[in-house]
Parts: C-alpha cells; sequence; structure tokens
C-alpha cells in the first residue's frame, strides 16, 4: 500500500501565524496550557485529509476550562497553539489510510456508542429466532403450498424465489422489531469514495486462505447435505442475492445495532458468530463464523456495505466456478495431487493469516482507542 502523506490542519496551521498578547495571555491563565480537552471535530466538521480521528489526548493534568467561548480571533490561535504542544496531531501510515481507518468523514458520534435499552440479550436472542424462523416458515409453506398443486419444489428457479423471499421477510421483521423497540442508531452505510481495491484483493485471499488452513479440522465433521446447484437461477441466488441480503443483515442492522450499545470489538465478535449459526451445520458454521470476522472487519474499516457485498459476492461466484467446473464438495486437498504443492500452499496460506490477524488486531486497537476517546467526548 502506498505511504500517504497528512494533509496539513489548516486551522493548525494557521494558529502557528496567530500569537496572543501579553494582555491577553495573562487573563487566561494556564487554564488553557493545562488543558487536556481532545479536539475533536463536531459532526459538521470533518476531520483534515490524511489524520486520524479523534486525536490522542495528552498526559497533562487538566485544568480550570472556561465555561464561555473564546471568541476572540488572537485566543482561538493562541488555543490551538497551546493545544496542539501538549496534544500533537496523530500521524497515520499509508496501511492505515488504505484500509479506511481515518475517519474524516464519520461523526464523533457515530463512533462511540450510545446508552439505551436497545438491543439487549434479550433483543439478540428474539433476532436469531427472526433470522431462522423466517427462513424455515417460508420454505414450509412454500412446499406445502407447492406440494398441494403438484409442482416441484426442487428446481433452481423455486429455490432461488424461496431464498430471496424468506431474506426479504427476515431484513423487513428485524428492521420492525428494531423500531418496535426503540432502535433509533443509523442501521448501515453506504460509501463509494472509501473503497480499496487493494484491501478487497487482500481480504479475498485472506477468505480464501482461511478454507485451506481449517481444512484439516472439517475433515472430522460430517459434509454438508445441501449441494450447490448449476443455473442461471443458482448463480443469481448466490452471487447476488445472498451478498445484498446476508451483508445487509449481518454487517448492516445487526453489526450496526449491537455497535451502538455494546461497542466495536463486541459488534464484531457477536455479529460474526450470528451469521455462523445461521448457516447450521457444523461443516459450514465454523468456516462461515471465521469468513464472518473478515466480512465485518472490512466493513468496519471502510464504513462502506458494498465493501462486504463485494467481497461476499467475489467469494461465492468463486464457489460457484467450482461447481460448474465439477470441483463442488472437494476439499483443496483433494484438488491438489501433489502432496509437496499442498503442503507449500498450507504454509503460504497458515503465514498469511498469521500476519493479517496481527494486523486486524492492531487496526481494531486503535480504533476501540478512538471509540473511547469518543464517548468522552
Amino acid at each position: 500500500m502506498t505511504e500517504n502523506t497528512p494533509t496539513p490542519d489548516p486551522v493548525t496551521s494557521a494558529a502557528g501565524s496567530l500569537r496572543e498578547t501579553p494582555s491577553a495571555e495573562k487573563s487566561r491563565g494556564a487554564a488553557v496550557e493545562n488543558s487536556d480537552a481532545p479536539r475533536y471535530p463536531t459532526s459538521t466538521d470533518n476531520a483534515p485529509a490524511g489524520e486520524s480521528c479523534p486525536p490522542q489526548t495528552s498526559d497533562t493534568p487538566s485544568g480550570n476550562i472556561p465555561s464561555a467561548p473564546l471568541d476572540s480571533a488572537s485566543t482561538a490561535g493562541a488555543k490551538h497553539e497551546a493545544t496542539d504542544r501538549t496534544n500533537p496531531a496523530p500521524q497515520t501510515n499509508g496501511a492505515d489510510h488504505a484500509a479506511g481507518t481515518d475517519c474524516a468523514d464519520i461523526p464523533i458520534r457515530d463512533l462511540a456508542p450510545r446508552t439505551g435499552r436497545f438491543p439487549s440479550p434479550i433483543d439478540l436472542l428474539a433476532m436469531l429466532g427472526i433470522m431462522i424462523g423466517s427462513q424455515v416458515a417460508v420454505s414450509v409453506v412454500a412446499r406445502l403450498f407447492l406440494s398441494l398443486l403438484g409442482k416441484p419444489a426442487t428446481d433452481g428457479r423455486m429455490n432461488a424465489m424461496l431464498y430471496f423471499f424468506s431474506m426479504l421477510l427476515c431484513l423487513g421483521l428485524l428492521l420492525y422489531y428494531r423500531h418496535t423497540r426503540g432502535g433509533k442508531a443509523r442501521w448501515t452505510y453506504f460509501s463509494l469514495k472509501r473503497l480499496n481495491p487493494l484491501l478487497l484483493a487482500w481480504s479475498f485471499g485472506l477468505i480464501f486462505s482461511v478454507g485451506i488452513v481449517i481444512e484439516p479440522v472439517l475433515e472430522f465433521l460430517p459434509r454438508p447435505v445441501v449441494q450447490i446447484d448449476k443455473g442461471w437461477w443458482a448463480f443469481t441466488a448466490m452471487v447476488v442475492f445472498a451478498p445484498l441480503f446476508e451483508e445487509s443483515i449481518y454487517r448492516g442492522f445487526l453489526l450496526e445495532s449491537i455497535r451502538s450499545r455494546y461497542g466495536l470489538l463486541a459488534a464484531w465478535l457477536l455479529s460474526s458468530a450470528f451469521f455462523g449459526l445461521i448457516h447450521i451445520q457444523p461443516y459450514t458454521v465454523l468456516y462461515a463464523m471465521i469468513s464472518g470476522l473478515i466480512l465485518g472487519f472490512i466493513y468496519i474499516v471502510t464504513r462502506s456495505l458494498w465493501a462486504s457485498i463485494l467481497l461476499h459476492a467475489a467469494n461465492n461466484a468463486t464457489c460457484y466456478l467450482f461447481t460448474e467446473l465439477d470441483y463442488g464438495g472437494m476439499t483443496f486437498r483433494e484438488m491438489i495431487l501433489s502432496d509437496t504443492l499442498y503442503g507449500l500452499c498450507y504454509i503460504a496460506a497458515a503465514l498469511l493469516l498469521i500476519v493479517s490477524a496481527y494486523q486486524i488486531y492492531k487496526v481494531l486497537k486503535k480504533m476501540k482507542e478512538e471509540e473511547k476517546l469518543a464517548a468522552k467526548a
């Protein structure tokens, strides 16, 4: 990823050319010098491009901050100058910028969890019930209706339509339940300008590597009984319907709902756990759960549901391609005939997974600290 040079803060740069008069400095005393109040942007002011948002707080003990705002141009300049001496703005590197961890276009109020009753632990269980129940209900009712009409219920078009209506019902019920329970946080974010092709390529390779690394563990679990269909309707269900609905529900609605009350890490972990559990079969639960962690991370750092939708679609399209090539249901070990080649691929996948896990930990740790600072603002 390319190194990005931080853009200087125009307010801070202007402050360097302004100096307080001796009388103004004397009247303010040590209050400004000792102030450790973090300089957060307001909901209408964006942080400068290239800087991390919000800035770090200083270690200087806080003084008595005047309650009345300072409207003098000279005192405002001195305030920024004094704050910059004790509280320098952190610099971001190219990796952080490429990952989208700078939050220049995100209001501070959206970084901090809010207090409220939704979602409670009971709400989380109720939402899990809605996710499973809506799919079961639509499938059972539709198949009973088709059996009465004497029509088959196993063709690709029927399966795609059943999936579409079950997921549409699920999303609608979840949004209605959230409304009745008083959930007021924004339920998802869409942004094209924060998409990063390198980040998407890395995350796609990471998901593929996860499948290789956990494959020996999956060998001890029963294979899934559901096989992937072929044809246009199967492709539409896998590559269009599934990414749109599942990302809207798990990385959008669920992650943002949990984050609004419990914070970043809880939302990341719980939304991934729900995504794994909804796949029901043990063979697919573990893989879906780990993939959910990667998809959730991509959504968090890009603040765009389009990123996770594209990644999900690319992964499902690869699975469908393997099915068309008659590799469906085969493990990576079964597709690679050479033991030496398989061993090299496994080592490479494991190294990528370890290094990536450490990088994800660092980014989320930094974002968690920013979340704590935003909560104090």
